[in-house]
């Protein structure tokens, strides 16, 4: 997963795209995950404000 975020780091840059870093936006508590990988309703919502808060800037 380290290799993965950073290669879309990489591309993101060369692109001059922006990056959300939802990593940030978890907390290391396991309660926002549905299998210790993908995000269950609450961390959708988690993720959901993280974006909402860099697409406003």
């Amino acid at each position: 997963l380290q290799e993965y975020q950073k290669f879309l780091r990489s591309l993101a840059k060369e692109w001059n795209l922006p990056v959300l870093d939802f990593t940030k936006a978890f907390p290391p508590e396991q309660k926002w995950y549905s299998d210790g990988v993908h995000p269950n309703r609450e961390g959708h919502e988690r993720m959901a404000l993280l974006a909402e808060k860099v697409w406003r800037r």
